[in-house]
């Protein structure tokens, strides 16, 4: 008689926890509309044949994966949260311009979307811990496939160079060479970057070849070799972890073919340079980490170079290593030692640089309006709350704002998606003769009118976030990416010409279109490749990884890009370049999530003790 009570009792529990994921499934399916980028007048899902696969689907989802419990489920319905709440904000501000956070059915819709992208990472997890990977074994020493998949990666993308020979001479290069030629070598942009450039174009260019276009060929040949080097440094660290082979084929063939890598080795930026040198950096990190007990002063060495090498090529690299060195001292407990040392060396020779070696040597200037890029977000929100709630704004906060972007203040263009327009003609000489008015007054408007603020920081930074972003944004000005040379007056500035090879014609006209018609939008999946938010959200299922596994230490490795990007929610606009860094890094994230069944016998420091 017990046994039935208890059978029955079983069966009565299976039969809620089913209605229950049933109840939630539909849920989902409903919710999900709210977060497709069309406004569904033809009931483009609700009313359509794949919403059944789509209820079946998350049905099976939500059913097996809410059966597990502990760490793995609370940290995957925070992440699936915030992944929910993401992809429905994202989608009001890229449609409508505003979050409508204060809307109760925006956050029911957000509530009904989380049980499925839960269960999505739940199995995910599971799917990573229960998942047998053999070791793979390569025929060739790691050292010599590294050297040979450099090789082939810096070949493959020779044809991009040639057909827009010299490169793509874009961005900041023609400022920064017309304030080098001027001795006014200012700090806005990279002073290394800056000369570097500068030294290419004029120096060896013009002066040793007697051809500019010439010089600023063997620019891109110097980065294209440090870039594409930097990622057979990754395939080696994959290839040294005996990573699965097809993974590693899988990355190597991204890294060679996917045609925003050659457009980014062949960019005239200090991005891509960083880029590249933070992808070294991680790599030692993930060696430090992997071997934290075992880690000598060569895996040290190499960090403390290349980290210090981002800092001369992205003027906010010093302060990403002042928060991650703390951070990897208090994970790396049997190694804080030589952490502590290695952090303090390239702390004093990064001061000694930035300070008197650039003032004196590089004769660096520190312009006045270097101080505006600190306004992009103020800016934008107080013209945000100026151009929407004038009428109840009050006199006193009507007349300050306009005084501030005086220019701007009547053109009505109070919502763009980039802040260039107006934090280059910011007051910046008001805030700082008064800032605790400034900061007083930029507080009073923002309590009156918070969802304008929220409104205005989220369209400002919505690419570093959201997944499934447009590009390029229909509210800025800058392209995603640049192929087109710059222009300008020749009196001026410096400006190079293209000179295709007819051969070579139909691949840069491809290349053109690839960069300012953006078709690879129109491929599912293969579209996430070049997705600028999507790579933040492998950094923090990352995250949950190490958290759910206990690995925390291996959270080092997302720490420097993860500090990288939240400084990124203060710059003016969002472009590929700028998340690079974040998209080379999340393949070594990838890598290692793949490789925790191997991990169980590592120790794990930050835990204090091994498995």
């Amino acid at each position: 008689m017990d046994k039935i009570t208890s059978r029955a009792n079983g069966n009565n529990h299976n039969v809620l926890y089913s209605v229950i994921c049933a109840v939630l499934s539909f849920g989902a399916c409903l919710a999900i509309v709210s977060m497709l980028k069309d406004n569904n007048d033809f009931y483009a899902f609700s009313n359509s044949i794949i919403a059944l696969p789509t209820l079946v689907g998350c049905y099976f989802s939500i059913s097996r994966a809410f059966k597990e419990r502990g760490r793995i489920l609370i940290i995957s319905i925070i992440l699936g949260f915030m992944l929910s709440a993401s992809q429905i904000f994202g989608k009001n501000l890229l449609r409508t311009d505003c979050t409508d956070c204060q809307n109760i059915k925006v956050w029911l819709a957000i509530l009904g979307l989380t049980p499925l992208f839960s269960s999505l990472l739940i199995n995910l997890y599971v799917f990573l811990d229960k998942k047998k990977i053999t070791d793979s074994v390569y025929k060739l020493s790691h050292n010599k496939l590294f050297l040979f998949s450099w090789l082939i990666i810096f070949l493959a993308w020779l044809p991009a160079l040639f057909a827009s020979y010299p490169g793509v001479y874009a961005y900041d290069c023609i400022f920064e060479v017309r304030f080098a030629l001027r001795d006014e070598v200012t700090m806005h942009h990279p002073i290394v970057h800056t000369l570097m450039v500068k030294w290419f174009v004029i120096d060896l260019g013009e002066k040793m070849l007697g051809n500019r276009e010439l010089g600023f060929f063997w620019y891109c040949i110097v980065q294209m070799l440090s870039l594409s080097g930097s990622m057979a440094f990754a395939l080696r660290y994959l290839i040294k972890r005996k990573t699965n082979k097809v993974f590693t084929f899988i990355v190597f063939l991204i890294f060679a073919f996917l045609p925003v890598n050659p457009l980014m080795g062949i960019a005239g930026t200090k991005d891509i340079l960083f880029s590249a040198f933070g992808l070294f950096s991680a790599v030692f990190f993930c060696e430090i980490v992997d071997k934290a007990e075992k880690a000598d002063w060569k895996q040290y060495l190499g960090l403390g170079i290349f980290l210090f090498l981002t800092m001369l090529f992205r003027n906010q690299g010093f302060y990403v290593f002042l928060v991650t060195m703390p951070i990897g001292i208090l994970l790396l407990k049997k190694r804080r030692l030589i952490t502590t040392i290695t952090t303090v060396i390239v702390t004093v020779v990064y001061l000694v640089f930035s300070g008197p070696f650039t003032t004196n040597v590089l004769h660096g200037v520190y312009p006045d309006y270097l101080k505006k890029e600190y306004f992009s977000v103020p800016s934008m929100q107080l013209m945000r709350a100026y151009h929407d709630e004038n009428s109840v704004m009050t006199p006193e906060q009507r007349e300050y704002v306009e005084s501030l972007i005086a220019s701007y203040a009547d053109d009505g263009a109070g919502r763009l998606g980039i802040a260039d327009i107006y934090k280059n003609w910011f007051n910046v000489g008001l805030c700082f003769e008064d800032p605790m008015r400034f900061v007083t007054m930029w507080f009073d408007i923002g309590r009156d009118h918070t969802v304008d603020y929220i409104d205005a920081w989220g369209r400002l930074t919505i690419g570093l976030w959201y997944a499934d972003m447009n590009y390029r944004d229909p509210e800025a000005f800058h392209p995603y990416w640049e192929y087109i040379m710059s222009t300008g007056d020749t009196q001026e500035y410096v400006i190079l010409e293209r000179t295709t090879p007819q051969s070579l014609q139909g691949l840069s006209d491809w290349y053109d279109n690839f960069t300012y018609q953006d078709p690879y939008q129109n491929i599912p999946v293969v579209s996430m490749l070049f997705s600028s938010g999507i790579y933040f959200w492998v950094m923090m299922i990352y995250a949950g990884w190490c958290v759910c596994k206990k690995k925390y230490n291996y959270l080092l490795v997302a720490v420097y890009p993860f500090v990288y990007w939240l400084t990124m929610l203060l710059g003016p606009v969002v472009v590929f370049r700028y998340v690079y860094l974040l998209a080379l890094d999340a393949v070594l994230m990838i890598g290692i999530m793949i490789n925790s069944a191997k991990d169980e016998t590592s120790v794990d420091i930050a835990a204090g003790g091994s498995k």
